[in-house]
């Protein structure tokens, strides 16, 4: 259990950083919007801005929760996100879309029109891989183990057996 709950700790880490920094990316993005016209052209600059980063999942919604952008797999609900953005923000969740499972953080952000302009923003990546290791990693160490622990008792067994040799001939 701890070596299991260690590993995931690891990857739950390296997650956040690929996310805290997807986010800022997005953030430093929001603030280049100045007026209404520029948040019309964020899905173009953030498709500029997140090119080349496969199983990474952005969404963007809008300040009445409608999707401004989002990549080609963030089939998220808006509820979802939105709740995850006002309960735990900037805080990993893992959510579940189909057979995928993702690392998420989501958040309310300022845009830079004016402070009360904000919208909700959720980048997630997926983590089968993880998944998959994990289910692997337990697999090989419960082997281990009850070999381990078979081969403990056998040479238990024959160490007792070896010791207790002289009383058993008188």
């Amino acid at each position: 259990f701890v070596i299991a709950s260690s590993v995931e700790k690891h990857f739950e880490e390296l997650d956040m950083e690929v996310l805290a920094d997807k986010m800022g990316a997005v953030r430093h993005v929001l603030d280049t919007v100045k007026s209404p016209d520029d948040l019309a052209r964020l899905p173009q600059q953030l498709d500029h801005s997140l090119v080349e980063h496969h199983g990474l999942e952005v969404m963007v919604l809008g300040p009445n929760h409608d999707v401004i952008f989002a990549t080609q797999n963030a089939n998220f609900s808006p509820d979802l996100v939105t709740a995850s953005a006002t309960q735990n923000p900037h805080r990993p969740v893992i959510w579940t879309v189909g057979e995928q499972s993702y690392r998420a953080i989501a958040a309310e952000l300022p845009t830079g029109i004016s402070e009360r302009s904000r919208v909700v923003v959720a980048v997630a990546t997926d983590i089968a891989h993880h998944q998959s290791y994990m289910r692997s990693f337990l697999q090989t160490l419960w082997l281990f183990v009850a070999g381990a622990a078979a081969l403990t008792g056998l040479l238990g067994w024959a160490a007792a057996r070896r010791g207790l040799a002289p009383l058993r001939a008188m």
